[in-house]
């Protein structure tokens, strides 16, 4: 038989310029990665092996009779062992965990057997043999190589529709090409023997996966020379896989947005470039990933003995100034350490550290470093969940609004009410406000938990006709982020007409530090809404900024003292008269005053004699569902 080696050759040269760059190319080194590394030696042999087999075949004698079995029986087992190289790339690029039992045995089985027939295939002739003329044939099993090739490329292809939803876009087209490819030229080398076609799709598919997949520069932050996040990913799961300890520091700068605003991007990614740099140096061997941003990992499984010193540097660097067009820029950095397995036992549960490490840090203004212990991961576990069940109430009704009633001292009943949104959640367990709040103004949520919770006030003020009750208002919280919108007042207005309300039985609550924050546009909102008939309270006043020109700036019609001052005043003489002196002012210009946090009778009749319009609190009601607050008045 004639065979053309035209195909063979080309797939050689394919070969080798493929693995020239793959080696000369910095990139990672990750399971996926080291896999690949072996798919194009498998490749490389298979097809020298190849070349020197049929020169063997077309000239007999030209060999020892043992190097040829030896040269053929090599190229036989290189090009099987392929398909089994190729079968696990796949399994690793589809799969985060390690390989399962029934993963090596669909691995391992067939070869093995293809394996022990080659080999033995000198006394049995079931493969391949040579006749007394040295010339070469075909055993009588010897389709079954091919049949095993057809087998590891199926199986490749239905591993990686099994897990469709794991590959990117471009991941399974060309897992797809590849498996498609040698399909293909399996069938036609079969019917066609001469036809030397699979070493060349074979070197195609290999270069194809470099590019597509494997190309270094998929793994680099090319503007900083840094490895990017798809990399942090792969070496944190080959890591992972070969049950290494190691040590994982994340690092966020904050300040880089002011930069970009005020001195440009192209300034913003010199200080970037610079910042890369330094830590890069810091890190030494270990590696420095950029994440998202002005995030950075620094990452390595060698001693954790030096990261102390590492994260030291880092946080003396940054107690200088950092210079960038002429001008001298102050930098805050944040950090995270951990270590796997000890710490965080996964990758998800590592990036959840960072994220809450690097707020809970900005939120404090503290520690620059935060060392990771089981605590802060079930914190961090927990915000997630929280943030998950936030989307799934918005999307499917999981807001119940509860009503706690104010007691008119002037009518000697209820007259009003504070609606109080939770969080209805079975997995979880209950869930307060003051911990799903500031998640959910952190994350761009909570604008559409205020509009629902508005707009189911307003449906049961309207439906229960608490106005014929006696019930002249609701007070509902306004959060920062909804006082800095500019279309607060038409929303807020919209939603009344909506329900044919009054303007007047709906008192909004704001927060003096909300006030503060944003001033402008929440004196805009506020003047539209007060010439409307709206009322509005300030809320917690005694806590945080309390600075009495908030109440002369702002036009609010109520300020709510809060159950710290009141709890003070009972206890403490200097608290009582500064409580005294603040009714009386805040009587003088002519504010209506609730009284919270009243939960005995002493403090409430404290209140009373000071002044106070409404109380609030246990000693009257706790929070109620809208039935038993319909029940109660």
């Amino acid at each position: 038989m004639v065979y053309s080696t035209h195909f063979d050759f080309a797939a050689l040269i394919i070969t080798v310029i493929a693995y020239i760059y793959f080696k000369c190319e910095k990139t990672i080194q990750s399971r996926q990665n080291k896999v690949f590394a072996v798919l194009i030696w498998m490749a490389f042999i298979s097809n020298v092996s190849d070349l020197i087999s049929i020169y063997g075949i077309a000239n007999p004698g030209a060999f020892p009779n043992w190097f040829d079995f030896f040269i053929n029986e090599l190229y036989l087992i290189s090009f099987e062992s392929a398909g089994v190289v190729y079968l696990a790339y796949t399994i690793y690029l589809t799969k985060d965990s390690s390989m399962t039992v029934l993963d090596g045995v669909r691995l391992h089985f067939p070869y093995f057997i293809v394996c022990i027939m080659v080999a033995s295939t000198n006394a049995t002739k079931m493969i391949f043999y040579f006749d007394e003329s040295g010339v070469y044939h075909h055993g009588k099993l010897f389709n079954i190589l091919y049949i095993c090739a057809l087998y590891y490329m199926i199986s490749a292809l239905v591993q990686a529709l099994i897990y469709f939803k794991k590959l990117t876009a471009n991941q399974f087209l060309t897992v797809f090409f590849f498996d498609l490819s040698l399909l293909v030229a399996i069938v036609v080398q079969m019917c066609f023997e001469g036809l030397l076609i699979i070493q060349f799709m074979m070197a195609i598919s290999v270069l194809i996966i470099y590019l597509s997949l494997e190309n270094p520069e998929n793994y680099m932050n090319k503007l900083i020379d840094t490895y990017n996040d798809r990399a942090f990913v792969e070496v944190f799961r080959t890591y992972a896989q070969s049950d290494k300890k190691f040590g994982i520091l994340g690092i966020e700068i904050d300040g880089f947005k002011d930069i970009n605003e005020n001195l440009g991007v192209i300034a913003g990614n010199e200080l970037m470039k610079e910042l890369a740099t330094f830590l890069k140096g810091t890190a030494g061997k270990k590696a420095v990933f950029h994440m998202a941003g002005a995030q950075f990992v620094i990452m390595s499984a060698e001693p954790y003995m030096e990261w102390d010193e590492i994260i030291n540097r880092i946080s003396e660097r940054f107690k200088e100034n950092f210079s960038c067009m002429n001008s001298e820029i102050a930098l805050d950095v944040y950090m995270c350490y951990m270590t796997y397995p000890k710490i965080v036992g996964r990758m998800e549960d590592a990036i959840d550290m960072m994220e809450y490490s690097f707020a809970k840090s900005k939120e404090t203004g503290t520690n620059n470093v935060v060392y990771a212990s089981g605590d802060t991961i079930t914190q961090g576990k927990r915000n997630k969940r929280i943030l998950t069940a936030l989307k799934e109430a918005i999307e499917g009704d999981g807001f119940e609004v509860v009503y706690q009633p104010l007691y008119s001292i002037k009518e000697g009943r209820f007259t009003e009410a504070e609606a109080l949104v939770r969080l209805k959640n079975t997995r979880i367990g209950f869930v307060g406000p003051k911990e799903f709040i500031p998640l959910a103004e952190k994350n761009g949520m909570i604008v559409e938990i205020g509009e629902i919770v508005f707009e189911q006030v307003c449906r049961f003020y309207k439906e229960n006709n608490l106005e014929k009750l006696g019930i002249e208002s609701i007070h509902v919280n306004i959060s920062v982020v909804e006082c800095m919108e500019q279309k607060l007042y038409e929303r807020i207005k919209s939603l009344m007409d909506k329900y044919g309300l009054e303007y007047n039985r709906i008192t909004l609550e704001i927060k003096e530090d909300v006030a503060v924050a944003s001033s402008e546009v929440l004196i805009e909102n506020m003047q539209k809404l007060i010439n409307d008939g709206f009322r509005i309270s300030m809320d917690d006043f005694g806590i945080g900024l309390s600075s009495i020109s908030t109440i002369i700036v702002y036009p609010f019609d109520e300020v709510k003292i809060d159950k710290s001052v009141i709890w003070a005043a009972v206890k403490n003489n200097k608290a009582l008269i500064a409580l005294r002196h603040n009714i009386a002012m805040f009587k003088d210009l002519n504010l209506k005053v609730v009284a919270e946090g009243i939960e005995d009778d002493n403090q409430s009749k404290l209140v009373k004699e000071l002044g106070c319009d409404y109380c609030q609190g246990y000693y009257y009601s706790k929070p109620v569902t809208g039935e038993e607050f319909i029940n109660l008045i």
